[in-house]
């Protein structure tokens, strides 16, 4: 649920930062859930395969470029198993419906930007706000991204690092209440206001309708 489906890379290093997203995509290795050199396991169901597929084949209709991947990778070894090529598709813009729907599955849409605030605008610019990863040197911007960005959960230069006692949840469609630590225990509890009168007078607004009795 938490892995990235878009990646917002800035113009100036586009082409060869992609080039090697493109090249270490293509290394990892696909097979057996069971085989401890396996790095992309099969999906959770063939159906659920072919619907990742068919939002690929979307895309690449509306002008998606595959830079890798895009297919279900042959063999006697990928059968019977839900396995997909781990794909990286460029040349999408951030309202197309593989960039706002969840696809669950291995596949990323790499989008340049150009100033910060644009690519703050297309990243809150979707229904969902679990997660999302920073990678800069610049310490500064990267928490003024991780402040502006809505999501329940941000990571600056790591990825998928989790505490038992840091909150997690996410905003918009994402889900509401959070689970872990403090504030997922108080998801188990209902808060109770109790009023206790010590002094013994009677309030204010009663004074009337004690003279009159």
């Amino acid at each position: 649920c938490i892995a990235g489906s878009r990646l917002f890379v800035a113009r100036a290093i586009h082409q060869r930062f992609v080039a090697r997203l493109v090249a270490a995509t293509r290394a990892l290795k696909v097979g057996h859930p069971f085989d401890p050199a396996t790095q992309v396991a099969p999906m959770v169901h063939v159906e659920h395969r072919d619907a990742v597929a068919a939002m690929v084949a979307q895309a690449v209709a509306g002008g998606a470029e595959v830079l890798c991947g895009g297919a279900i990778p042959e063999g006697p070894e990928f059968d019977g198993g839900a396995y997909y090529l781990p794909t990286i598709l460029a040349g999408l813009p951030n309202d197309a419906p593989i960039c706002r729907e969840e696809v669950f599955g291995p596949v990323l849409a790499v989008i340049p930007f150009d100033d910060e605030a644009e690519m703050i605008r297309q990243a809150n610019d979707n229904a969902y706000g679990l997660a999302c990863g920073i990678w800069s040197r610049d310490f500064p911007r990267a928490w003024r991204l991780a402040r502006a960005i809505t999501t329940g959960t941000v990571w600056i230069n790591t990825y998928k690092q989790f505490s038992i006692s840091t909150p997690f949840g996410g905003e918009k469609d994402s889900g509401t209440g959070r689970e872990k630590g403090r504030a997922g225990i108080r998801e188990y509890m209902a808060q109770k206001s109790v009023y206790l009168d010590l002094t013994g007078l009677p309030h204010p607004w009663a004074l009337p309708a004690l003279a009159a009795s």
